[in-house]
């Protein structure tokens, strides 16, 4: 090769290095730019809210309309079905007019109605009776309870008789109503006026005597003109004591069993009457307390 060729393969050699660099030289900012990785943490999503299994009680009572309350808040009258109850242990009381309160804790599971079936008993009151004669016979409901002064905490609210007896005095009744709480009574006896006289026919099973029969705050007595059948008896002893009119008969029974008769020679059995009454308002209670 003569010095002229390779003079002609030098130069384009070097043409071509030079274009092949100029087409891989890129300016710097004609490059995209290489987004950084950014250094802040992905943020971790929240975990939904569970939803809370609520549980019931299925109320009911003996008293339709009682007021119930559950934790202290008033859910209205019963029979009714409190829903929405966290489980767990709940207070629940139920009120009614004249009744004891129930009240009590009742557990409540998720998706159960627990039954509550509540009874109300009757509202309780007390009672304290004096007496303006020391030991005197107290009786509620003809029912003795004690010597006054005494006291009486089980009766029931509403209407009872009071009964005060002693002897030589009144029976002393009145009607109480009788409301929640403790009731006193104060009883003033008046002392008995039983002092009475009947000229009268003793009929026996066969024949008669006759004698004087006579009432007082110790008892019944018969003076017969025969003293075997004389007769003393105390108030309490006395059982019955019942006039016939029409018939004008007088009939007193013991507690012993033993009975009498007694007429009269008036034309009517006013007397008797009269005497019955009197002895009958005496020896009432005075029967009740020997019983």
């Amino acid at each position: 090769m003569s010095l002229l060729s390779v003079a002609r393969w030098s130069r384009l050699l070097i043409v071509v290095w030079a274009l092949t660099g100029l087409a891989c030289s890129t300016p710097r900012e004609s490059q995209a730019p290489v987004p950084k990785a950014s250094s802040a943490a992905a943020p971790t999503p929240r975990p939904r809210p569970s939803v809370e299994r609520t549980g019931a009680i299925e109320i009911s009572t003996d008293v339709a309309g009682a007021i119930v309350t559950v934790d202290g808040e008033a859910r209205g009258p019963a029979p009714q079905r409190i829903i929405g109850l966290s489980p767990g242990k709940h207070q629940v009381r139920i009120e009614a007019p004249d009744r004891e309160p129930w009240e009590g804790s009742v557990t409540v599971f998720p998706d159960v109605a627990v039954p509550l079936k509540a009874r109300l008993l009757p509202q309780r009151v007390s009672l304290h009776v004096e007496c303006d004669v020391p030991g005197a016979s107290v009786f509620i409901d003809r029912r003795f309870i004690g010597k006054s002064p005494v006291a009486v905490a089980d009766l029931s609210l509403g209407t009872h008789v009071l009964s005060v007896s002693s002897e030589g005095y009144d029976i002393h009744t009145e009607t109480l109503r009788l409301k929640p709480g403790r009731t006193n009574v104060r009883v003033a006896l008046k002392a008995v006026r039983l002092n009475e006289t009947l000229e009268v026919i003793h009929k026996h099973g066969f024949g008669s005597c006759r004698g004087r029969l006579s009432a007082s705050p110790e008892g019944v007595a018969f003076a017969s003109t025969d003293p075997r059948h004389s007769f003393k008896v105390p108030l309490a002893d006395i059982k019955e004591i019942h006039a016939e009119y029409l018939r004008k008969n007088l009939q007193i029974r013991l507690s012993d069993g033993r009975k009498f008769n007694f007429t009269t020679d008036d034309d009517n059995a006013d007397a008797l009457i009269t005497f019955e009454q009197k002895v009958s308002k005496a020896c009432g209670l005075a029967r009740q307390e020997a019983h």
